[in-house]
């Protein structure tokens, strides 16, 4: 086992199965690696029944650019760290373009690991998707609007430590399901954040409790850290007007 490049999670016994404990701790409490001179890592596989494809696919066409997450349903394969892929469940959830806050939900029967979508962003593993995902699931699955894939999977090596590898995504045909009824029973649970903007009056941007949203980043900041921005005609971070002002090139 090479001993380079690791990382510890540090939690209950519960998580390392896919159930967060009683504290919603979301953590393995064993050591992952990230490579294995000993152990096959090429090759790795997860298997999406076609029906669960074409529902991944629709919820992106349908989401466009917001992100989303769903749990994937699914048995690993015997002997071996590949996994097939049957099922798939959307729980409530609260998104914007970049991130996804999911309501937990009751005990998840049969689910192995989650789907999620970058939009129409890359298909890649952010750091949050590794430190958080990656180390609660055995399967993570990243995709988006150009149906592009990445996987990556956790199993545990002969020496009883994890070892979090890369993995291909595989479809098999035919399809069953109706995607419309799929598309439209779950697409009700993913709702966008809503952001609350300083009101205007005479033009100007009213702030309340000692500050007021900035018009580029959108976050509430205190009046110290703001000033009029009159290209917006309202107020901005000062941080962010710097940042325009040199994109510009001004």
């Amino acid at each position: 086992m090479s001993k380079s490049k690791t990382k510890t999670y540090r939690v209950s016994p519960e998580a390392a199965r896919g159930i967060p404990n009683k504290d919603g701790a979301w953590d393995s409490g064993l050591l992952v690696v990230k490579s294995c001179e000993v152990c096959e890592q090429e090759g790795i596989k997860v298997m999406l029944s076609p029906d669960v494809y074409e529902q991944i696919r629709a919820m992106c066409d349908f989401m466009d650019k917001t992100e989303w997450l769903g749990y994937l349903i699914g048995t690993k394969e015997k002997g071996s760290p590949n996994y097939k892929i049957t099922g798939i469940t959307i729980p409530e959830q609260e998104v914007s373009a970049s991130t996804v806050d999911v309501k937990v939900p009751g005990e998840l029967t049969g689910v192995v690991g989650t789907v999620h979508s970058h939009g129409n962003m890359g298909a890649f593993f952010s750091g949050t998707d590794s430190d958080y995902i990656g180390s609660n699931h055995d399967v993570m699955v990243v995709t988006n609007t150009k149906d592009e894939w990445k996987a990556k999977v956790r199993w545990v090596l002969p020496c009883k430590h994890l070892l979090l590898a890369n993995a291909k995504v595989k479809v098999q045909y035919p399809i069953t399901v109706d995607l419309d009824e799929f598309v439209l029973t779950n697409s009700s649970k993913i709702k966008e954040k809503s952001y609350v903007v300083a009101p205007f009056k005479n033009d100007r941007q009213v702030g309340i409790r000692g500050g007021a949203y900035c018009v580029v980043c959108r976050k509430w900041t205190d009046w110290a850290d703001l000033t009029w921005y009159r290209v917006k005609n309202a107020f901005a971070c000062k941080a962010c007007i710097e940042v325009e002002a040199m994109c510009q090139g001004v």
